[in-house]
């Protein structure tokens, strides 16, 4: 038997607002997590053996006893900008412990010219309504 609910039934089960995200937003998030797997158990945990442990119903509760049991989590599994010296060998910031460097989508034709990027690269664009990433 196979049963499927949906997002919204399970938002007005557990008297949840469903959020309003501006365009690209979702698949930005998404994007980010996977590439810097900031949902595998090393970062946050192994949430199937959490949530066993957790006495709550609620979203708000859940957040409170996480960060109440992992204080931590947040800042590891966080953006940081980098320093004067990073940025000098073009670190424009690190997702986990990558160095990444964050260019223009127009920079991809200046690459001919001898500079030499040794991190992950993340292009932009500006599109009409946010703005596209694209990346390895």
């Amino acid at each position: 038997m196979k049963i499927k609910i949906a997002n919204k039934e399970i938002r007005q089960s557990l008297n949840i607002e469903t959020p309003d995200f501006p365009k690209y937003v979702t698949q930005l998030l998404n994007l980010a997590n996977q590439n810097t797997q900031g949902t595998r158990p090393k970062t946050v945990g192994q949430m199937s053996e959490l949530i066993q442990l957790f006495p709550g119903k609620t979203i708000a509760e859940w957040q409170k006893w996480y960060i109440e049991k992992h204080p931590e989590a947040i800042k590891n599994a966080t953006f940081r900008l980098a320093t004067i010296q990073e940025e000098a060998k073009d670190i424009d910031g690190y997702i986990n412990d990558a160095a990444v460097s964050i260019k223009p989508d127009s920079y991809k034709t200046k690459m001919a010219l001898s500079e030499k990027i040794d991190t992950e690269v993340i292009f932009y664009t500006k599109a009409k309504n946010g703005i596209e990433l694209e990346f390895d």
